[in-house]
């Protein structure tokens, strides 16, 4: 596990716009990050407000439901579980913007299944948003170790953090 703690928001950017990660939200990253042999995959939600037109700013991550299955090399969410946390963040003002889950890998990348249930879930979701957020967590310091896509119904897209 690593002990740096980002104390600044973590920007990436994409062809959708900027994505803005608050420091809680990557302190949740790292507590989850698959650091010993024996460490489960882990995922949650990301939760935030949409600035403006081109700009996402995640300001909550979640952590695996109660339900959720977890082996060292998948992550299963427990849907009917996270769709109670989207009706409760939403009643906060946060909109979801999309999952997060860990990989036992330095520098992550997604599977074809990690792509396809995102995009399942943006066309199955009641949102306005052009896609939805894939982050992948990995086992190097974060934010070297994070992948973050944008996810539209016809694949993923990796955004560049900026520097």
């Amino acid at each position: 596990m690593y002990t740096m703690l980002l104390t600044e928001d973590v920007v990436f950017r994409s062809r959708f716009g900027a994505v803005s990660f608050s420091a809680e939200c990557l302190a949740v990253f790292t507590s989850y990050q698959q650091a010993k042999a024996t460490s489960r995959e882990a995922g949650g939600q990301l939760f935030g407000d949409i600035v403006d037109l081109r700009t996402m700013r995640i300001r909550v991550a979640t952590g695996p439901t109660r339900g959720a299955v977890r082996t060292r090399y998948s992550y299963q969410p427990d849907r009917r579980q996270e769709n109670r946390e989207i009706a409760a963040y939403h009643k906060k003002g946060l909109h979801y913007l999309g999952d997060w889950h860990s990989h036992p890998e330095p520098h992550p990348t997604p599977s074809a299944s990690d792509t396809e249930k995102l995009a399942a879930i943006l066309g199955q979701s009641r949102h306005d948003l052009n896609c939805l957020l894939m982050v992948i967590v990995g086992t190097s310091e974060l934010p070297g170790g994070l992948w973050v896509s944008t996810v539209t119904i016809d694949g993923n897209e990796e955004a560049v953090r900026e520097q």
